[in-house]
């Protein structure tokens, strides 16, 4: 049996996710982990060698086209662990172990979190403003395709682990593609402000009518140990100075602690600038540590691309660089209030 059956994979749609996704990759690396990502910026991964990249096959973003990474994921490996695109990976877990990754998962359908029946999904309470008919619209497509909708369940969609078995993982693929091809079309043809929220109702319909064995959180949680998510249900608050991966193959440019005057108070921001390939820059940062104030939003500018981090204290970002130098500019922001300053200039 091999020590690992499972590839990673995420979704990465629009600047944001995509650099997130990038940050994941990074974290991976340092395990030697490949991640199969679709994007919407073919290219943009070119120079992270764990990374396959994916074209997004469709001209609109939807939740629902998450199948798209079990789909090719599964042309690659017996399982696959989908990750929402702003996880992170741990250095140690909180048993001070370090990461691991070397599981086998076992075939079926291995879940994070249940968060209920799929009662409120039908009556269009799930999300709201959910587009009105969109539950009697799914209801019908269930029955047609004879769906038990009693035993279905709302699975957490953003951390979710499924193994090949028996072709039933064909099935739900099928299925889960099928119900959201006409539902994506209902959202789109009522211009719903979101497409393919609440993916995970769809995913628990899916599950009930590929008959795939459910296995309890445990596979999940074992994984979850070493990823920073929201919902993997370990809790981390008792050890709350776990380390993030550190990102390989990097070399430092430039570190330098500032302070930044906010009306009459200084905030401090340490920044590391660091290059991790010929293009590809990574910036991490630590943003009002000593809490002079409690919340004050701030940002990053480079080569007239923002890099808006809300209040965040901590976190790292990158960017393709083919430029000899730039310049970093850095602004707070209270309601409205902007103040761009230069940060440094970097000369590579």
């Amino acid at each position: 049996m091999k020590k690992q059956n499972y590839i990673f994979s995420t979704l990465a749609y629009g600047d944001l996710a995509n650099t997130n996704a990038m940050i994941l990759a990074l974290d991976l690396k340092f395990f030697d982990q490949k991640i199969l990502v679709i994007t919407n910026k073919p290219g943009f991964f070119k120079n992270l060698n764990n990374v396959i990249e994916v074209p997004y096959p469709y001209d609109y973003f939807s939740y629902n086209k998450k199948f798209v990474c079990f789909e090719e994921a599964l042309k690659l490996e017996d399982a696959v662990v989908y990750l929402d695109a702003d996880c992170r990976v741990f250095y140690k877990n909180y048993e001070e172990a370090y990461a691991n990754f070397f599981i086998n998962v076992k075939p079926g359908f291995h879940p994070s979190l249940c968060w209920g029946g799929a009662e409120n999904f039908f009556a269009g309470r799930d999300y709201l403003p959910r587009v009105k008919g969109y539950g009697d619209l799914a209801m019908t497509i269930c029955n047609k395709l004879g769906i038990n909708t009693s035993l279905a369940k709302h699975w957490q969609e953003g951390f979710l682990i499924m193994s090949k078995e028996d072709s039933k993982e064909s099935v739900f693929l099928e299925t889960w593609k099928e119900m959201s091809s006409e539902l994506d079309e209902f959202e789109k043809k009522h211009s719903s402000q979101k497409i393919g929220v609440g993916e995970g109702h769809l995913i628990g319909l899916s599950v009930v009518k590929s008959r795939m064995t459910v296995h309890c959180p445990k596979m999940c949680n074992d994984l979850g140990k070493d990823i920073f998510y929201n919902f993997h249900g370990v809790d981390r608050s008792r050890h709350p100075d776990r380390k993030l991966a550190k990102i390989t193959e990097s070399k430092l440019i430039t570190e330098d602690r500032v302070y930044i005057l906010f009306k009459e108070t200084q905030i401090d921001l340490s920044y590391r600038i660091c290059e991790s390939s010929d293009d590809l820059i990574l910036i991490t940062f630590d943003w009002n540590t000593q809490n002079n104030i409690d919340f004050l939003d701030h940002a990053f500018k480079i080569h007239d691309e923002i890099y808006h981090f809300n209040s965040e204290k901590m976190n790292e970002f990158v960017f393709n660089n083919k430029e000899k130098s730039f310049e970093i500019f850095h602004t707070y922001e209270w309601y409205g209030e902007r103040k761009w300053e230069s940060l440094c200039e970097v000369k590579l």
